[in-house]
């Protein structure tokens, strides 16, 4: 599959966080010229794999010459491409100072405490939402080093408006350090509640996150300690879990 024809032109690129730039695959007759990079990429913390392929790490200009055809500006280099999820980091996050700007602070307690409706139609709504986009940030996950120890994590029924993580370590030796854990429910940075910052042998600990749990679907991420990350799916008031 190819999509034909385009021109993509006088584009400028800019700031601290950008993870791929201009890329192009699965092209044919497109131009691509006249475009600015001014942007610091970061650099995968793992690499990716596409069929066996490691994909290039982030860059301003990469195009696919197996799958691309069209008229390219000299900055453009052969890259290792893979999916849209390959392109790292994939995880963005808002603050919660720039909500409250954007909605007014007491829009947004209501909210939180479950009286106020959606978060999302409410930014949609918001006078001032079209600088929605300037709230937003590529999250830098933490570093990961070897770590001890081997976390499980489980999300659980908590009333009202929170949800309670049970954390298990499931090694009968190590210690696992928690103190990089960092929590994102649905692309915001959130603490959890009663965390330690360690997790002896076979101990488990539980620990709540009681901001921006309101009712519906809610995607929780984890990162920064064992076993790196992951996510967990969750609809308060926990109707169905995973």
């Amino acid at each position: 599959l190819r999509s034909r024809g385009a021109i993509v032109t006088g584009n400028t690129l800019m700031g601290d966080h950008m993870a791929y730039g201009f890329v192009v695959g699965g092209v044919e007759d497109w131009t691509v010229t006249g475009n600015v990079d001014l942007s610091t990429h970061l650099t995968p913390v793992v690499v990716a794999d596409c069929f066996g392929n490691v994909v290039d790490a982030p860059a301003g200009f990469q195009f696919d010459p197996m799958t691309s055809s069209g008229t390219f500006q000299a900055e453009f280099e052969a890259a290792v491409l893979g999916g849209t999820r390959d392109m790292w980091p994939f995880q963005a996050v808002i603050t919660e100072s720039c909500i409250r700007d954007l909605i007014g602070a007491e829009a947004l307690a209501e909210i939180k405490a479950g009286k106020g409706g959606d978060l999302g139609e409410a930014l949609e709504a918001a006078p001032n939402g079209e600088r929605l986009d300037q709230c937003f940030s590529i999250y830098t996950p933490p570093d990961f080093p070897d770590f001890a120890g081997n976390v499980g994590l489980e999300v659980r029924p908590c009333a009202p408006l929170c949800a309670e993580l049970k954390l298990t370590n499931e090694s009968e030796t190590d210690t696992a350090d928690l103190r990089g854990a960092e929590f994102l429910l649905d692309d915001i940075l959130v603490s959890c509640q009663g965390l330690p910052a360690s997790l002896g042998p076979g101990e488990v600990v539980l620990c709540t996150i009681e901001d921006f749990v309101i009712p519906g679907l809610h995607v929780l991420n984890w990162y920064g300690f064992p076993a790196g990350g992951g996510n967990w799916f969750f609809t308060y008031p926990f109707e169905e879990e995973e």
